[in-house]
């Protein structure tokens, strides 16, 4: 399977689960589905055959793992530098999983949400929240990058001719609603993409939890913590007083490092975190602590790495240090 079928293949599915929520654009779908065919049963069967289709190919484990490389080799470096490594770890664990998630999903319930089969049946009990934890990010990852990739009119170009040439292998009588509905709506369904806001759409699909307005209630830090914090901040503020903010800077950061590099330190954090999930009320407390779980570690560790005496120079507390020769810059 070619690289850009690759790319077609999670697009158009996405364009399906896109649909369902298009609020917006329902008056106009609804205005172009009759002009595409006052009977919308080919209709329904084009999309039922398109998405099975899909996910045939998505079952795929050489897919997934070319949809994980183009992801790390083509949108992860083209996002914002301090989501960049995020986006390097989470993709090998989020394809897969996704790919699961729209596995479970009958391919007419994709199409009745997308209003081209019936009436969408009602949600179900077992939201995509509640089934899994990574749902959320990985939900935003992926419309962030479909974003990103249909902002190139070779791509657009490229998945309305893979359309057309899904449609050709219709049978007869679904072939020409198949491209009317293609035509008709594929730029709406690009721009209605590409002017969505991930974090509205995927709370929206329930992949991420709705936002709250209750009063948070954060526990206090434990007293080793605590303890930790005011000898680092004793010990940056006795060199802030000499106006050596380089070397504060610096210190600060091998001190934050080796503190968060303790497994007891780490352990305390983790725990205090945990606490602070009570806090959330019994709505979300189960659903915070199976992110503490799964993401608290990794967290911890992304953070230890970051830390570097380097970063004192990103954050302009430490001059650059330019090499005065060609030697100096192969030796440093």
């Amino acid at each position: 399977m070619s690289l850009m079928k690759q790319q077609g293949a999670i697009l158009a599915l996405l364009a399906v689960l896109c649909a369902a929520d298009a609020a917006a654009l329902s008056s106009r779908f609804a205005a172009s589905q009759q002009l595409a065919l006052q009977d919308s049963e080919p209709l329904c069967g084009s999309c039922t055959w398109l998405v099975k289709s899909m996910k045939c190919e998505l079952s795929d484990i050489d897919t997934q793992d070319e949809i994980v490389r183009t992801i790390l080799k083509e949108v992860c470096p083209k996002l914002p530098n301090e989501v960049q490594d995020i986006c390097d770890q989470l993709a090998p664990q989020l394809i897969p999983i996704g790919v699961m998630y729209l596995q479970s999903i009958s391919s007419k319930e994709l199409c009745a949400d997308a209003a081209l089969c019936g009436t969408a049946a009602a949600p179900k009990v077992n939201s995509l929240a509640q089934q899994d934890d990574f749902n959320c990010p990985m939900c935003k990852m992926v419309l962030i990058a479909i974003k990103q990739e249909l902002r190139n009119p070779d791509s657009e170009t490229a998945l309305i001719d893979q359309a057309h040439e899904a449609c050709a292998k219709l049978p007869t009588d679904w072939q020409a609603p198949c491209l009317a509905y293609v035509d008709q709506l594929g730029d709406q369904v690009f721009e209605y993409i590409d002017n969505m806001d991930p974090s509205t759409i995927c709370m929206n699909f329930g992949a991420c939890p709705p936002v709250m307005r209750t009063h948070l209630t954060v526990p206090p830090l434990p007293p080793v913590l605590v303890a930790k914090a005011a000898e680092l901040r004793m010990h940056a503020h006795a060199l802030s007083a000499e106006n050596d903010f380089c070397d504060t800077c610096k210190m600060v950061v091998v001190e934050a490092a080796s503190i968060l590099g303790n497994l007891d330190t780490q352990k305390q954090i983790l725990e205090y975190a945990k606490e602070a999930c009570s806090g959330l009320g019994p709505n979300f407390k189960d659903q915070c602590l199976n992110y503490v779980e799964l993401y608290g570690p990794l967290v911890v560790n992304m953070i230890v790495q970051y830390l570097k005496p380097e970063l004192c120079i990103d954050a302009g507390y430490c001059p650059k240090v330019v090499p005065s020769s060609l030697y100096d810059m192969y030796v440093s």
